[in-house]
């Protein structure tokens, strides 16, 4: 196989936090979207995010939040509900890690 074979434009992928207690608190599932592929920077910074404080880690991960046009989802002068951030950073991280294990894996 060929290396330019293993390369693609980043898509967008649908996260769904749809745990029962968030479902029964704001009335629906609520989603975002991040994309599959990121650079090796981003990576790097998850990494380093993860021992580091919940701001720290927020403060990666909310920005790769998006909308379902690749926008930003969240405006830097907003804030999340406290579960909200806690199920996005979750998600965000097992996805992220999800992905860069296939990619490694393939």
């Amino acid at each position: 196989m060929k290396l330019k074979e293993l390369a693609a434009k980043p898509q967008l992928i649908q996260i769904t936090i749809d745990d029962p207690a968030i479902v029964e608190r704001y009335g629906e599932a609520v989603e975002f979207y991040v994309y599959d592929r990121q650079p090796m920077d981003t990576y790097m910074r998850l990494s380093q995010a993860e021992s580091g404080t919940v701001d720290e880690i927020a403060n990666t991960i909310l920005p790769l939040v998006l909308d379902e046009t690749g926008k930003p989802a969240i405006d830097p002068s907003e804030q999340l509900p406290l579960d909200i951030v806690i199920k996005v950073i979750e998600l965000v991280a097992s996805t992220m890690g999800n992905l860069a294990s296939q990619t490694t894996a393939a």
